[in-house]
């Protein structure tokens, strides 16, 4: 039996947002790609991912949309090659 690939089962990722980026505009982006989650790029490397829930999270407190979404977002995703069995 083959094993199953992530690539067999995820996403295309298209999009992402920096870490110096408001969170207003992350929540724009999400609303128009019809996504709930974003990577979180700095130089180049994915330092994280900002969901729609991180956003609501960060609308709470005062000022929340114009924070700059490295504060906001969740550390550490787990980044796996596509090649990697399910």
């Amino acid at each position: 039996m083959k094993d199953i690939t992530v690539a067999q089962w995820a996403t295309d990722v298209d999009d992402f947002i920096s870490c110096y980026e408001p969170v207003w505009k992350a929540w724009r982006v999400m609303k128009e790609k019809g996504v709930r989650l974003l990577p979180v790029l700095s130089n180049k490397k994915v330092v994280g991912l900002v969901t729609a829930q991180d956003i609501v999270r960060a609308s709470d407190h005062n000022g929340g949309q114009s924070m700059a979404v490295k504060e906001a977002m969740s550390l550490d995703p787990l980044i796996v090659h596509e090649d990697t069995s399910v």
